[in-house]
């Protein structure tokens, strides 16, 4: 099996052809919903710290939301990295982000990020709107604010000798493999915060936008066939009986 990045994530039917750079070998850690957690949000996560952020071994780095999809990847793969990572969650949050990884947790409803970080090389932007425009507070010079959501002030960003992006994930084979090595490792785990039939897409994104989602949500479009009653030796037992009961065919 393997696994992909779907570029189009509206699209929850149909079929498309995939170039082999854009496919990895699902992980072996990992059962089929598991590994459907990992492309967008694995990829997202990736290329938001590594290809935009250009984050490196030692630096310091501002994850906004670190406890959902995209997030809890994004603390993993800091700190497999070898970067200091600090994250903005809710209170219910902090013990999860904190067992991922996570060196300094700050709740983003008692205290203000600005408050308490000390300056960092990258801040990483889930969240936007006015936790995005506070964040230029805490970057040091020629570091970056990175966005999945919108466009960084540019002009502010240039006023203070930062860069900015915002970016859409893009397919990348070769970082999958890389991401499902780190699984593989047991350096960076998948958490599924739930499952939802292709029937029930509606409320999927009903679910992403209006609750509180720790780990990532799976579209499951296949219905997983029901355990055999059998295994493989009781099965061939079987099929012997029921030869023997209803009469062996004639040898022809």
């Amino acid at each position: 099996m393997v696994i992909i990045l779907l570029a189009d994530a509206k699209r929850f039917a149909g079929s498309r052809t995939f170039c082999a750079d854009e496919v990895a070998a699902q992980p072996q850690a990992l059962d089929a919903i598991g590994a459907a957690a990992v492309p967008l949000a694995g990829i997202t996560a990736w290329q938001g710290l590594f290809d935009h952020g250009r984050l490196q071994s030692g630096q310091r780095v501002l994850i906004h939301g670190g406890a959902g999809g995209v997030g809890h990847f994004a603390v993993q793969f800091a700190k497999a990295e070898g970067a200091w990572v600090a994250t903005t969650v809710s209170s219910s949050d902090i013990d999860f982000v904190t067992d991922l990884g996570a060196d300094e947790v700050i709740d983003y409803k008692r205290e203000n990020f600005e408050d308490v970080v000390e300056p960092v090389d990258l801040v990483f932007d889930l969240i936007g709107g006015e936790t995005q425009q506070r964040s230029f507070s805490v970057v040091k010079p020629k570091g970056a604010l990175i966005s999945t959501l919108q466009e960084p002030d540019k002009a502010r960003a240039k006023a203070v000798g930062i860069r900015v992006g915002r970016y859409t994930a893009q397919p990348n084979g070769g970082q999958l493999r890389e991401i499902a090595q780190l699984i593989d490792q047991g350096k960076v785990k998948v958490v599924v915060a739930s499952t939802f039939g292709l029937a029930q897409a509606a409320a999927a994104q009903a679910a992403l936008k209006e609750q509180h989602i720790r780990g990532k949500v799976v579209l499951t479009v296949i219905k997983q066939p029901a355990a055999s009653r059998f295994n493989d030796e009781e099965r061939r037992l079987r099929a012997y009986q029921i030869w023997e009961d209803e009469g062996r065919p004639a040898l022809v």
